[in-house]
């Protein structure tokens, strides 16, 4: 497993000439990333903090973070199960028409699958977002450049997951199902795009 590798193992995987691990288990492991800055910045803030209304919502915060955390960890292996299932499926055999019937079958629900889980890091990236938003505003000011690299974090994992959820769009014949990806994605970048500035306007109003 890719989480179980050190650091150290994990970039030069990603160095090496291999496909995987590649950009999407970079994108999901970012993710991940961002979701354990925003789980320290609540732990912290809960210390500082004394009111206890203000310290239950930090909580409530870290939860959903953390669940964010152990989501997008998850998906830094999964992304890599996928694209083989892809690799796999490219694999069938496709000399006679039952073959090649096989073969399309078990690649679009392939393509699916590997649309899917880098689907699953925006949505959580995109939720990343909405939560920083909210934390920012909680937050002793000594934190605010946490919360500027978990959100900058989260947004570069959201825009890489959409990346490789379009690349796989591209080989789906299912277009009912493609144009309903796409819609949902452009929704969901545009709402990220305009949290994420509204961020950046605070921490640049408190730096």
């Amino acid at each position: 497993m890719l989480l179980n590798l050190s650091v150290t193992d994990f970039i030069g995987r990603v160095a090496s000439d291999a496909p995987a691990p590649g950009g999407r288990n970079v994108a999901a492991l970012l993710g991940a990333l961002s979701a354990a800055l925003l789980c320290m910045i609540c732990r912290l803030s809960e210390k500082k903090i004394k009111e206890e209304s203000v310290r239950e919502e930090i909580r409530s915060l870290f939860a959903r973070a953390d669940a964010l955390r152990n989501t997008l960890s998850s998906l830094v292996d999964e992304d890599t199960a996928a694209f083989n299932q892809v690799v796999a499926a490219m694999k069938i055999p496709k000399q006679t028409p039952e073959k090649r019937s096989r073969r399309t079958k078990a690649v679009e629900e392939a393509l699916k699958k590997a649309a899917e889980t880098p689907l699953t890091a925006a949505q959580s990236c995109a939720e990343l977002l909405e939560l920083a938003r909210k934390t920012i505003n909680l937050t002793p000011v000594e934190l605010i450049s946490d919360i500027g690299v978990g959100a900058g974090s989260a947004a570069a994992s959201l825009e890489g997951a959409v990346m490789n959820v379009k690349i796989n769009l591209l080989s789906i014949k299912d277009n009912q199902y493609v144009t309903e990806k796409r819609s949902l994605i452009e929704g969901m970048v545009s709402r990220a795009a305009e949290i994420k500035k509204e961020i950046d306007l605070k921490i640049n109003d408190g730096l």
